[in-house]
């Protein structure tokens, strides 16, 4: 049984956030669970694994005052919610056999998970307007302070470009299901050549997809003098695999779905600060925005295909190279299928489509070091040369034409192509473990948009093209390029993710002593142990930042304006962390 509790208050406050948008946080989880093993004769062993855990998390805030994003500069207001929560309870049953007969080892079983989720979402309950860019915000300030009217206002070039409103229940709950059953045989055909041959099926509530078969086939070859040990293997393998569709597409599309819950979109609204009542928008047919769970969606599915050689060297030393191909289609996006045909057209309602309509496409090869040295020494490093490149990013990524898809395959949002990382243990003096981490990438490529909504879909995806006349007031030239805000009927467009951020390296360190408390007895179980640990994150303080902005109308366009949160230890609050930890074991 594991119980854990976390309070954290004045969250929020970071990135472009400003204070007066705080809120406090409470999570609990509570986990229990049993594991049974039962051997059967000499040939079989079956073991089941049951887990139940039950997750809360609560959010309060004191959300009175309408939001303000400006993109790309800053967001002011109140916090983003009253009071939000999320209640978890899920179960998840696995049973599996292992029999062994001759010179086949069989293994087959089962997963069935379960999940009830109920949330409550009082997100942009107080109204949000959005401003394209800190000109057209300082425009609106300095003009209604002058006594202007809303038209007089815009026609400066101020006003804001959206407002957004949610409304409505802001409870709901869903319950879903998804299960997988396998069976696997490993033949060992000769001595030194073992066969791998399995199939998988999976299925979940929730789609109406039932053909998730995934079979995989395995091989592993030693290369060697007959009679020994070999010392290199070789291996390949190649198989299906499938994603599980998750719960909160369902729950969202189950909440926003115009009747539980509105949301409510004005472009271009002229009451700027005012808040209309939910009457008034209902009245002036305001239109909404509607999220959708595709009625044919299909679990997103990935082909791989790889190839390996293991060598052990002298001294303890195992040097193995993997290539990996992997090839992904009915990978998750959003799309706008009420989306207008022109930017003139106006639609009311904006219906947000969750659909598996998209594709990826990535290579890997991988290096990777392990030693041995002595007892007082051991390491291993790693090197991973990695290319993706994909058409989306996730359930949340939307394009920039929802009727042409074609420009949106470009490089992967995790598409980093360098990556090194070393760890070792190390036994010092007076029983002192040394454990160094080591790790360093570069950087991840992020998307770059003109921060404005040129064809009416609601938005701000849009990106613009590359400048063919510099002389063009809409053109603006950066480091990444020079690129025209405002392109013409028939210009393609630049790709996803043109732009590329800073790399990342982090130094951890781990230094541990344990004491034993009282004598070693032959024969009887270990003494009781203290062991203090003191661990380093960021060892080194290296600033890691976070992706660059990539609003073009921004005055911080491909800057940084954050830390990296989580990847070598950092986070917002403080780049470089120390923990200490203290153990009694008996």
């Amino acid at each position: 049984y594991t119980l854990a509790r976390d309070a954290t208050d004045n969250q929020g406050a970071s990135g472009f956030s400003l204070p007066s948008r705080v809120y406090n946080n409470r999570d609990s989880e509570d986990v229990v669970q049993f594991v049974e093993t039962g051997v059967y004769g000499l040939h079989t062993v079956n073991e089941t694994r049951a887990r139940y855990s039950r997750q809360r998390s609560r959010q309060e805030g004191n959300a009175n005052l309408p939001t303000t994003v400006v993109l790309d500069a800053f967001t002011g207001g109140g916090p983003p919610m009253t009071l939000s929560f999320t209640n978890q309870d899920r179960l998840e049953l696995v049973n599996t056999t292992t029999f062994t007969h001759g010179t086949h080892l069989l293994r087959w079983g089962g997963r069935v998970r379960g999940v009830y989720l109920k949330d409550q979402d009082t997100q942009n309950y107080t109204g949000t307007f959005t401003f394209s860019s800190l000109d057209s915000y300082g425009l609106t300030l300095s003009g209604r302070q002058s006594g202007l009217t809303p038209q007089q206002i815009r026609a400066m070039g101020g006003g804001a470009s959206q407002f957004s409103l949610a409304a409505g229940d802001p409870l709901a709950n869903v319950s879903q299901f998804d299960a997988g059953f396998f069976v696997l045989d490993d033949w060992r055909a000769r001595p030194n050549v073992t066969v791998s041959l399995g199939l998988r099926y999976e299925v979940q509530t929730r789609l109406s997809d039932y053909r998730d078969f995934a079979p995989r086939l395995g091989l592993a070859w030693g290369v060697g003098p007959k009679g020994k040990a070999p010392k290199t293997v070789i291996r390949a393998g190649a198989g299906l695999f499938y994603d599980r569709v998750s719960e909160s597409l369902s729950l969202d599309s189950l909440r926003r779905d115009g009747i539980h819950q509105q949301q409510f979109i004005v472009d271009n609204p002229d009451f700027y600060p005012a808040i209309p009542s939910t009457g008034q928008l209902l009245a002036a047919q305001a239109p909404q925005a509607i999220r959708e769970l595709d009625a044919h969606m299909r679990a997103p599915e990935m082909a791989q295909i790889g190839a390996g050689a293991e060598r052990q060297l002298p001294r303890n030393i195992v040097l193995a190279v993997n290539y990996i191909h992997s090839q992904a289609w009915h990978c998750l996006r959003s799309r706008n299928i009420s989306a207008p045909l022109a930017p003139s057209l106006t639609n009311t309602t904006a219906i947000y489509l969750y659909e598996a309509s998209g594709r990826l496409k990535q290579d890997q090869l991988m290096t990777t070091v392990n030693a041995r040295v002595g007892p007082k020494l051991s390491f291993s490093g790693s090197y991973t040369l990695n290319k993706a490149r994909s058409d989306t990013d996730g359930a949340g990524t939307f394009a920039a034409d929802p009727y042409n898809l074609r420009p949106e395959y470009g490089r992967a949002g995790f598409d980093i192509r360098h990556r090194v990382q070393f760890n070792g243990v190390v036994s010092a003096p007076w029983g002192i473990r040394l454990s160094p981490f080591l790790v360093a990438t570069s950087g991840r490529p992020f998307n770059i948009t003109v921060g404005r909504d040129l064809n009416g879909d609601t938005l701000f995806a849009d990106r613009p093209v590359f400048a063919t006349d510099l002389s063009r007031s809409s053109v603006r030239q950066t480091a990444f390029g020079a690129f025209d805000l405002a392109p013409v009927a028939g210009q393609a467009i630049i790709p996803r993710n043109y732009g590329w951020g800073p790399g990342q390296v982090a130094v951890n360190l781990r230094v541990a002593k344990t004491f034993k408390l009282g004598p070693e007895v032959k024969g009887k179980r270990d003494p009781m142990a203290l062991t203090f640990t003191a661990l380093s994150r960021n060892l080194l303080n290296h600033p890691n930042l976070a992706l660059p902005v990539g609003n073009l109308s921004s005055p911080v366009f491909g800057e940084s304006t954050a830390l990296v949160s989580g990847g070598g230890g950092n986070n917002a609050s403080g780049n470089r962390r120390i923990e200490f930890q203290l153990k009694l074991a008996f």
